[in-house]
């Protein structure tokens, strides 16, 4: 006995939706399956996901998080020095 999930699917064809913001990928065979961007993003197993991305990026996401004030110049990141002297 055979069930579908056991056997390799090849994908035929993946394409990217921007205006759904949708992953479609066609697999040989005549399937297919439709992944939203959302998902694709939380289930991501990427460093960024997992929690060892920007800390400040991420912090902006936050729902409390309603603003950033920079003290001191710690991890500049301009090389043009107007940007961060006193």
């Amino acid at each position: 006995m055979s069930d579908n999930f056991s056997q390799k699917h090849h994908p035929s064809e993946i394409r990217l939706i921007r205006e759904t913001k949708t992953l479609e990928i066609d697999f040989e065979g005549g399937h297919s399956v439709a992944l939203p961007a959302e998902l694709l993003r939380v289930e991501s197993p990427s460093a960024d996901v997992q929690g060892h991305g920007n800390p400040l990026r991420r912090a902006s996401e936050m729902s409390h998080v309603t603003g950033f004030t920079q003290l001191g110049i710690r991890f500049v990141s301009s090389s043009n020095r107007a940007d961060y002297e006193a």
